[in-house]
Formats: C-alpha cells, sequence, structure tokens
C-alpha cells in the first residue's frame, strides 16, 4: 500500500475553523489565553513538555467547573489545552491510557461549547492522530459519533469522511473509501468556499488509488488536487504540503528517481521559512527523497552521495519525527548500508530497528505489519548470511521468510477481487522477502534442489493473480506444467524482480536453471531505454539517423539482453525452438522478441515468443480448450475466421475520438487477410454491421475473431482500453451503444472465439501492477472468457505494416503452425519488404496465453517427383540385386 500522508491533515483546520475571523473578536478571555498557551506549548522543545502538562491541567480543572455551569468561554479553553496535550501524548505510546482519557475529557468539553461544528473539527483531529498511530478502532468511533451529531452543511463533515476513507483504505476496503471520498466532495461542494478542500479529497483519492496500483489513475487525481491548490489565492503551507507529498508518492510508485529527487528538493526550498510549522511533513518528504537517492546510487555507484545524510538527519533530528517516519529511516539505513555492503553498519541500525519491537501497532489486520516484519526478516537474514552464519541460523530465517510468504499469500487469495486486478507483490518488503528466501535456498539446499524449492516459491503465488482465481486454476506445480503446457523443443522463463537482487528461472521437460540478476532497478532503466526507442515511430527519419536507430536498438537490445538471459540461461534458450515468458507484471511491458542474443541474433526472428501472465491461468486454458474441442468434436464452428473491420463511428463522439481517420479496407487487402481460408469459412463486419451487438451474435460460431479497428483510451477508467465500433442501431433505447466497446462491455460474454486477435492500438495497454498483469486489458477479458490465445499490441501500431504482418501470421496459422511459431515466420516475412527492416513494425503485436498448440493440422505433405523416381530407381537396383543372388544360389545348388 502506498503511504498516506501521516502528517495531520485535519489537526491544524480544527484551529483554523474552529475560530472563525467573524467570530475572533468576540471570543472570550479565557478562549485567548488559551490559545496562547497552547501555542507556546506546541513550539516548546520536546523535553520540556512534559514539565508544562501538570500546570496546564491545573487551569483546564478550574476552568472545568465554569464550563459545567454554561460558561462556553471556558468550554473552548479547555478545547484547545486539551488538543495540545493530546497531540503531545500521541507521540508517546508508553502513555496511551492517558493519551486517551484526555482525549475524552477533550471531546466532553467540545460538545459543552454548544457548537457542533467546533466539536466535529476537534474530533476530526484528534481521530487523524488516532489513525496515524494505529490506534484505528478509537478513531472510527470518534467520527462516526461526529457525524451523528452534525447537522447540515458544515466545514468538519469533508474532513470527517476523508478520515472514514482513510479508515476503509487501512481495512483494504478501498472501494467504500472511494464512496467516502465522493461523499466528502459532494459535501465540500454545500460550502460557501468549497474550494480550500478540493486539494484534500483528490490527493486522497489519488492515495487511494496508489494503494490500489493504479498509478494512471492516481496520477489524473493528483494532477487535479495541484489544479485546485492552484486555484487558491493564498494557499496555507498545510494544504501545499499535502499536495507536495501526494505528488512525491506518486513519483515514488512510478519510481521515477530523478523527478522525485527534484520535486522535493525544489519544494523544500521554496518552503524553507514556513515548512517548520509542520515538520512531520519535512519528514515524509525527506524519507520520500532518500529512498529516491539511495535507488540512484545503486543504479550509478559513481554518483556523489547524499541518502545517507539524509535518513541520518531524520534520525537526529532535533524534533523527533512520528515512531512510523524515525523507523521507515532506520530501515532505510540498513538497506542502504546492506546494499553498500557495510555490514557492521547495518548490524548497528538493525539492532537499534530491533529494540524498538516491531514498530507501528494497528488494532486491525493489515498488510503493514507483515510487511514490516519481512523487511527487517530480510535484513536479519542477508545479514546473518553475508557474515557466514552457520547453517542452523539460516535455517531459522528461512523459516521465518516462508512463514511471512504464507501469510502475504492468503491475504493476496483472499482479496476482494477487483475487475482491474489486485497488486501481488506491488509491496518493495515482499519482493525483498522472496529474494532472501532464494538466496538461502540455493545456499543450503544447492543449486539444483534448491532451484526446485525457489521455483516452487514463485508458483505458490501465482495462484493469486485474478485471472487464475477468476478460472478457479488449479494450484501449479513443476511437474505439472511440464506434463500439460511444455511440448518437445519449448521451454519458459519466469522472472522475479527485487531490490536486492532478481531472478531468472529456465523450465523445461528436463531441467530447472537458476541464475541471480542484477537489482531489478538497473534492469529497470535499461528495459525503459528500449521500450521507449521501440516503440516510438521512425518517420520523417533520413537514411542515415534510420541506421543510427537501428544500432542503437541493436545497442539497447544487446545490454539488456546481457542483463536478463546470462549465459546459462542463453545457453538453455538456444536448445528450444519456441520460448514463453512467464513475468506477472515483475518486468511490466517488455517486447523479449527485441532482445540480441549472444552472438548477435534476435530473439524474435530466431525464436517463437509468447507471454503468459500465470502459469494457474496456462493450466486452465489448456484444460479449457480440450473441454471445447472434445465438446464439439465432429460438429466444428461454422466459421474459421471472423473479421471486424472499417466500422463507421458515430458522428458526434466528443474529442479524441471524433478526429480518429476513417480505415477502409480494399477488396485486395480483404483477400489479403481472407486468402488462407475457405470463402464459405470466413466472414467481414465492416461498416454499419460493426458493432458490438451483431459481434457478440458472430462469437458463437467462430473459431479465429480479428479486430482491425481502432484501438482507444480513457485514462478515468480502472481498464482504460477500448475498441473503436460502429453505433448499435436497435430501436429499444436500453440496447443501443454508442460504439466505444470497453471492457466492461465483454464481462459476462463467455463465447469469445478460441483465438483473437486484436490489432487495435493499445489494446493490451492496462495499468501495470505487480504480480498480477493481464488482467486490465483486452488480453485478459478475452482469455477470461474463452479465448485460447490472444495476440495483442501494448501501444501504437503502423497500419500497412500491420496488416501485412497479420496477413503473414494467419497464413502459416493455417499452415499448422503454432502461434508464437506462426508469428515468428511473419515477422520474417515482413522484415524482408525494405520498408518495413525497423523492429517497430514487427515486434509490437505478441502472443498471449497457449502458443503450443496448433489450431489446425498441417496440410498433407505432398511427395516431390524426384522422390519418387528416386524410390523407383531403388526399387529397380533392389529387384536386380535380388534377381542376381538367385541365380548364384542355383549355381551353388
Amino acid at each position: 500500500m502506498s503511504k498516506l500522508p501521516r502528517f495531520n491533515l485535519v489537526m491544524f483546520l480544527c484551529l483554523l475553523f474552529s475560530l472563525p475571523p467573524a467570530e475572533a473578536q468576540r471570543s472570550g478571555r479565557l478562549e485567548q489565553q488559551a490559545l496562547g498557551l497552547a501555542s507556546k506549548f506546541t513550539e516548546a522543545d520536546p523535553d520540556s513538555k512534559d514539565e508544562r502538562i501538570e500546570p496546564l491541567r491545573g487551569r483546564m480543572e478550574r476552568w472545568s467547573s465554569l464550563a459545567r455551569e454554561g460558561n462556553t468561554d471556558a468550554a473552548k479553553a479547555i478545547v484547545h489545552l486539551g488538543t495540545a496535550i493530546s497531540n503531545h501524548l500521541l507521540a508517546a505510546p508508553d502513555r496511551k491510557e492517558e493519551m486517551q482519557g484526555m482525549i475524552a475529557f477533550t471531546l466532553d468539553f467540545a460538545l459543552l461549547t454548544g457548537e457542533r461544528t467546533r466539536h466535529a473539527l476537534v474530533s476530526a483531529g484528534l481521530a487523524r492522530s488516532l489513525i496515524d498511530i494505529g490506534d484505528r478502532a478509537h478513531a472510527d468511533v470518534i467520527i462516526d459519533e461526529a457525524l451523528r451529531l452534525l447537522e447540515g452543511a458544515s466545514v468538519a463533515r469533508p474532513f470527517l469522511l476523508i478520515s472514514k476513507a482513510q479508515l476503509a483504505t487501512f481495512r483494504e476496503e478501498r472501494d467504500e473509501a472511494l464512496i467516502y471520498l465522493r461523499q466528502a466532495e459532494e459535501a465540500a461542494k454545500e460550502l460557501p468556499d468549497p474550494l480550500d478542500f478540493f486539494p484534500f479529497i483528490y490527493g486522497e483519492k489519488a492515495e487511494i488509488l496508489l494503494g490500489m496500483a493504479l498509478r494512471d489513475l492516481a496520477s489524473e487525481w493528483v494532477l487535479k488536487a495541484e489544479q485546485a491548490l492552484a486555484e487558491l489565492k493564498n494557499p496555507s503551507i498545510q494544504i501545499r504540503s499535502a499536495t507536495a507529498v501526494h505528488r512525491a508518492n506518486l513519483l515514488l510508485a512510478t519510481e521515477r528517481w530523478e523527478l522525485l529527487e527534484h520535486h522535493v528538493d525544489r519544494f523544500l526550498e521554496e518552503v524553507k521559512d514556513e515548512i517548520h510549522q509542520l515538520p512531520e511533513a519535512r519528514y515524509q518528504l525527506l524519507n520520500r527523497l532518500g529512498v529516491a537517492l539511495a535507488v540512484q546510487e545503486l543504479i550509478d555507484p559513481n554518483r556523489s552521495p547524499r541518502a545517507e545524510s539524509i535518513f541520518d538527519s531524520i534520525r537526529n533530528a532535533r524534533t523527533p519525527p512520528s515512531q512510523h517516519e524515525l523507523h521507515t529511516a532506520k530501515i532505510r539505513l540498513a538497506t542502504l548500508y546492506l546494499d553498500e555492503g557495510r555490514l557492521e553498519k547495518a548490524k548497528e541500525m538493525f539492532n537499534s530497528l530491533h529494540a524498538e519491537g516491531r514498530g507501528l501497532e494497528s488494532d486491525e489486520p493489515t498488510l503493514e505489519p507483515p510487511l514490516e516484519e519481512a523487511h527487517k526478516l530480510w535484513i536479519q537474514a542477508k545479514l546473518n548470511r553475508l557474515s557466514g552464519k552457520d547453517r542452523s541460523v539460516l535455517e531459522v530465517h528461512r523459516k521465518e521468510l516462508n512463514s511471512i510468504y504464507d501469510t502475504l499469500v492468503k491475504t493476496w487469495e483472499t482479496a476482494e477481487l477487483r475487475k482491474g486486478g489486485i497488486a501481488l507483490m506491488g509491496h518493495a518488503r515482499s519482493r525483498l522477502a522472496i529474494d532472501e528466501f532464494i538466496q538461502l535456498t540455493l545456499v543450503l539446499d544447492g543449486p539444483e534442489k534448491g532451484s526446485e524449492a525457489a521455483l516452487d516459491l514463485l508458483l505458490r503465488a501465482q495462484s493469486a493473480t485474478s485471472l487464475a482465481r477468476l478460472l478457479k486454476s488449479p494450484r501449479a506445480t513443476i511437474s505439472n506444467v511440464r506434463s500439460d503446457l511444455l511440448t518437445e523443443g519449448e521451454g519458459m522463463l519466469l522472472y522475479m524482480t527485487s531490490r536486492s537482487g532478481s531472478h531468472v528461472f529456465a523450465l523445461d521437460e528436463e531441467r530447472i536453471v537458476h541464475e541471480t540478476l542484477p537489482s531489478r532497478y538497473i534492469i529497470e532503466e535499461k528495459r525503459r531505454d528500449l521500450v521507449n526507442l521501440v516503440t516510438t515511430a521512425p518517420f520523417g527519419l533520413t537514411r542515415e539517423e534510420l541506421r543510427h536507430r537501428l544500432d542503437e536498438l541493436k545497442r539497447l537490445g544487446r545490454d539488456l539482453g546481457k542483463l536478463i538471459l546470462p549465459a546459462r540461461i542463453e545457453d538453455r534458450l538456444n536448445s528450444w525452438t519456441k520460448v514463453t515468458v512467464v513475468s506477472p507484471g515483475f518486468l511490466s511491458y517488455l517486447p523479449f522478441e527485441c532482445l540480441i542474443l549472444e552472438d548477435g541474433r534476435e530473439l524474435g526472428i530466431e525464436k517463437g515468443v509468447s507471454y503468459l501472465p500465470s502459469l494457474p491461468l496456462g493450466l486452465s486454458l489448456a484444460k479449457r480448450l480440450k473441454t471445447k474441442n472434445a465438446d464439439r468434436a465432429g460438429n466444428p464452428p461454422a466459421l474459421t475466421y471472423l473479421l471486424v473491420t472499417a466500422p463507421t463511428p458515430k458522428q458526434d463522439l466528443p474529442e479524441p475520438y471524433s478526429s480518429l481517420p476513417l480505415l477502409t479496407l480494399s477488396e485486395a487487402e480483404e483477400s489479403l487477410l481472407t486468402n488462407p481460408f475457405q470463402p464459405s469459412e470466413t466472414r467481414i463486419l465492416k461498416e454499419e454491421k460493426a458493432n458490438l451487438a451483431t459481434v457478440r451474435k458472430t462469437f458463437d460460431d467462430t473459431r479465429i475473431v480479428q479486430f482491425l479497428v481502432h484501438g482507444v483510451q480513457n485514462s478515468e477508467l480502472e481498464r482504460p482500453a477500448g475498441l473503436l465500433l460502429s453505433p448499435t442501431l436497435e430501436e429499444s433505447p436500453e440496447q443501443y451503444h454508442d460504439g466505444r466497446v470497453w471492457l466492461g462491455d465483454l464481462d459476462g460474454v463467455t463465447n469469445i472465439p478460441d483465438h483473437v486477435i486484436l490489432t487495435a492500438c493499445g489494446s493490451g495497454r492496462g495499468p501495470s501492477r505487480w504480480g498480477d498483469s493481464g488482467v486490465s486489458h483486452f488480453g485478459g477479458v478475452m482469455l477470461q472468457n474463452g479465448a485460447a490465445t490472444v495476440v495483442l499490441p501494448y501501444a501504437e501500431l503502423e497500419y500497412q505494416a500491420t496488416l501485412e504482418l497479420t496477413a503473414h501470421y494467419l497464413a502459416f496459422l493455417a499452415d499448422g503452425h503454432e502461434a508464437a511459431e506462426a508469428m515468428r515466420r511473419a515477422r520474417v516475412q515482413l522484415r524482408k519488404n525494405p520498408a518495413y527492416q525497423d523492429p517497430f513494425f514487427s515486434s509490437l503485436l505478441h502472443v498471449r496465453g497457449l502458443s503450443h498448440q496448433a489450431f489446425f493440422e498441417p496440410p498433407g505433405q505432398v511427395v516431390p517427383p524426384w522422390i519418387w523416381a528416386l524410390g523407383i530407381v531403388m526399387s529397380m537396383l533392389i529387384s536386380i540385386r535380388a534377381m542376381t543372388s538367385r541365380k548364384r544360389l542355383r549355381r551353388k545348388t
């Protein structure tokens, strides 16, 4: 889960709104006195605060009798002092009962002020502080009581609802959290000046979406928060800091390290004269800056080090940070020391962490405790492994890591399924734990046995992926994968990437080969460079520029190939004719086809390449296809090939859909695609017939469907990919459809043909969720609802090259080749065209799902005439020899 801003977003608003300017002049003498005392107490040196509490308690006791007799001025004064003392006690975990008593005392007198809004604001502030220290059950009760007492529009209602949303998020009820935030937005709109609230509401939405690994959607809401902030005339330091933290969290989640460094440095410089008012905000931003610096130092060891000094500044701050931020800084320091091989420093920091106990405590089960535990176990286990501790110590660590991993897998397996998937291993700490488990297993069990045990560990998590759960897939084991998914000459590459070290397993019918790879951050830098270049269209370049581009693509493909296909893995790969890549989100999108092997060959030209989101899903697809084929034995689908193309979109669609060019398909181009099949077995739906209703009706009796249409995107949807078809013109309004087909339109459509070809730009694009990729785009919905194999792109396509490529692909498919091999041969054919030498034209269309089963029987083999002639000659020679032998035998006789 992405961390929500930990500083009190509501507490300052309690003080801000509890005494509106119009009423400040009318405030009583006692309230003014209490405000001054509370301010001095808040700004006092932490070591002296405890000495000041008793004198303040004495004042509150003296005022309490006045307040109970109806003096609202005294009640307000007590609220100000009680709030200040409560917040101080919140930071002292050993004074929990004292803190709870002070909060109850403060809220009682907030009610006696007679101002329900004031009471609600105080409740919101104190509840948010309770949330920060993990006392969420207590916070929930306080918020519900405040909401119950509020009447009509109130400045407190939006902030109470924001806190309810945060509580729902901690319970992993994120959809419920988004509902609370919508209610908060509506409550803010009822106020005379709602603008102050929108940066908070939009920012909290972004945090929740980040926790769901919906980075694209989160980015939209961070941008909205920043736009709402820009509309404020004089935004407070609190609002500006909150928005800055939201942007930092987004950059952290998307791993934009240089941008994160620049953002935090610039913001802290801009507010250097004000940020002392919010030290906790500064600590949050510094922790995020430290992460960005540490990763950049890991990628480039020659970079000037700054991360250590950043974390040290938090650890040794004069104004102590919250327990959470201090804990985070120490964990990051220990991790940094391990990255650099400074074992003594890492040991010293771990001992400090160990002395603190488990870290943040919580009344409710969330992912946080096991993840924190996993990170600390990783530190201790790696420290002892590198220090050469004996076998018994390492066995204990392996058992502990295995246990924490089981806890995480069970959490993923029981998490509420989302149509866009859930984030498995989205937490770096869970991947650290797996990495160290693998390392320990290899040390303790040896390379051969250890590789099998480590691979089995990865397969356990794959059963928790969304598509596997939706199809109730069986547990994948090395044995059933080999028997049901691997054929002769085929192998699989399975990846798991982590900060500390990454792993690849080469699996085939004979062996399992494991290799340790560099940190995922190093791999990611190379991956991003290759993807950015290969997905950029090479139009408008001179001949020299095109040559330079191809050289650069080869260099990047070779560099990345060396990183993720080390020598032993490539040796195994060379013995295969086709390879299936199983990397459920760990490498995000990567066209393996563009990797260059050691001898200079391009992987996608030499091998048939396909992708599987998870192995349990592959087992389900194989079983379902076998059942379908058995059920329709002797009664195959009437249509072998259905082409959906050249729709006539609705005229008044909004931008950018309305400006897309109309697609046309000539008769020659139609023939190019349909030629591999008998005319009676093909059908083309185009123009007004290329609509969703007609397509769905035709699915039932079709084996292969191709969509040659525009792909569209809507970043405000959790599953953003769409197809642009013709509108469905039905008399009934309920049956009308405007032609924009989103994934939700195909939910529950269970008659998807066996093979789907989506030659539509970006139809394979969706939120990349760590460990659960493939469910949030068209590939996922097609595989879930009937398809065994899907061909689709992640990026933009060039129309004419794509047309030619798919024509070759269909021809090879009809000749009896498996999908991956058919696509490889199609690439080879396309490259023969001088205009399409660049990998951009041939490497962005990918095979997903089953690739090792042919959809058609190979045509009967025609024996060349020279074979017949040779056979006749050989027969004659044999006959002559036999006759000669018989004559000799007679003579002897």
